[in-house]
């Protein structure tokens, strides 16, 4: 039969390999990531309308703002907001970046005007979300050229 002293010792055993374990683990502080919301086949459908990022490679150290510039290389206008979302390409698969609890964008409507572009801020919110190297998306959702469709334009963090 144990003693009192040998089920201490036994619980404080467990409770510092518990610990070490998942203090050594390599995906420490990782937020758990939830399958891209964008689906395929709506993305880049008609290429007079184009996403592309100011920087395509970022330091994770580093995750200031960049620029997202939406091109509308057709004849008529199109509308976007200033919502985003950014993803993560891990296992074949793109997963969702996690926003700050309680963000928001602000709902507006942005015009971009036939053959012109428009800009918009992308922010990372690294001490919300710790970056890791690998490919990631910027994926934005216009309206115009008859429809609706998702442009993507991809990046490094090194």
């Amino acid at each position: 039969m144990k003693t009192m002293k040998q089920i201490f010792l036994s619980m404080a055993v467990s409770l510092c390999l518990i610990s070490f374990i998942s203090c050594s683990n390599d995906e420490e502080n990782e937020v758990d990531l939830r399958l891209g919301s964008v689906p395929e086949q709506s993305i880049n459908i008609d290429n007079r309308f184009e996403l592309t990022l100011s920087e395509t490679v970022l330091d994770p150290s580093n995750m200031q703002p960049i620029k997202g510039i939406v091109a509308n290389h057709s004849e008529e206008e199109i509308v976007m907001g200033e919502e985003y979302n950014i993803e993560y390409y891990k296992d074949s698969k793109w997963y969702e970046v996690p926003f700050p609890e309680n963000f928001c964008f602000t709902d507006i409507g942005l015009i971009v005007r036939p053959n012109g572009t428009n800009d918009f801020n992308i922010y990372f919110f690294p001490d919300n979300y710790k970056y890791k190297s690998g490919k990631y998306r910027v994926c934005k959702y216009i309206a115009g050229g008859g429809g609706r469709q998702w442009i993507v334009a991809e990046f490094i963090v090194k």
